[in-house]
């Protein structure tokens, strides 16, 4: 389990600098050529980390409808998260984000007939009272694009849904390429209409940063998972705000105000609720079919 919280705080340290690298290429560059960028880096790192033969296999899906699917809603993701980097800090959009696990689980109960009691009711509930405390509505403190973030967890939510229903049909490799294969498609169509080259030297580094961090950030998020229980290993998911912090204020000299921090506490903590509440419902299944299978021996 160890090897697994190792791979997840990689994880969540590449996925605070893909997004401040982002915001950096946002002060100069459209939406348009910087999710190409993600995209198509994620692409090639992706082939190169397979070798050619072994990831050109991979594309071939058992459930590509469900594959496809789940490109379109990381489409969605990523385009409501990159434009609101333009007008947030990386805390507060990472902190509203934290409200994905909470769309989980809500979403779970269509889509995979997973039942959810009160508790887990009122920890979903809980949680969106702190996204809410986040962004405070009626005032003017928080730029309106904050709202885009929820856009951003709710299409991440169904795409996580979306993963757990792919998993028995698909490989790890074929759903990390599907990940960014038909945004990588969309976006080289009506990137050349919207494309500057890089300014100078820094520039172009930060080109090759978005698809390198998010490449390597879902490949050690799927090892993660490889190596350690969900229940387990989601919590330091969190650790993310820590890298959000860092950068924001050395990169970009941007601090979390008072209710930002109050709100993520909120978050976190009904998320983290809801974790252990999946990890109780799961031993109590996994105990339940062991006394199944116990007295059909019988």
């Amino acid at each position: 389990m160890l090897r697994g919280i190792v791979f997840m705080l990689i994880a969540v340290t590449l996925f605070s600098c893909l997004n401040a690298s982002v915001k950096f290429l946002s002060e100069d560059y459209s939406t348009t050529q910087i999710l190409w960028l993600r995209y198509a880096g994620h692409i090639i790192y992706v082939f190169l980390l397979l070798a050619p033969r072994r990831a050109l296999g991979a594309v071939r899906s058992n459930r590509p409808a469900l594959q496809l699917s789940r490109s379109v809603l990381m489409i969605g993701a990523t385009v409501c998260y990159y434009t609101a980097l333009r007008h947030v800090t990386l805390p507060t959009a990472a902190s509203i984000n934290f409200t994905s696990p909470l769309m989980v689980a809500l979403l779970a109960i269509p889509l995979l007939g997973e039942r959810v009691g009160p508790r887990r009711w009122l920890a979903i509930l809980t949680g969106f009272v702190g996204a809410l405390v986040i962004v405070r509505p009626g005032f003017d403190a928080m730029h309106p694009a904050a709202l885009l973030v929820f856009g951003t967890a709710f299409c991440y939510g169904l795409y996580q849904v979306l993963t757990r229903k792919v998993a028995p049909y698909d490989s790890a490799e074929t759903s990390i390429i599907y990940t960014a294969l038909l945004g990588f498609i969309v976006t080289s169509i009506v990137v050349p209409l919207d494309f500057a080259p890089p300014r100078d030297r820094v520039d172009l580094l930060a080109f090759c940063a978005p698809g390198l961090f998010g490449s390597l950030g879902h490949f050690c998020l799927v090892k993660a998972y490889e190596n350690g229980p969900a229940s387990a290993i989601s919590p330091y998911n969190y650790t993310q705000l820590v890298g959000s912090v860092t950068l924001s204020v050395i990169v970009f000299d941007e601090l979390p105000d008072f209710w930002t921090w109050v709100g993520c506490g909120v978050i976190v903590v009904s998320g983290l609720y809801l974790m252990h509440r999946e990890s109780v419902a799961q031993r109590s299944r996994e105990a339940a079919a062991t006394r199944t299978g116990k007295d059909g021996e019988r």
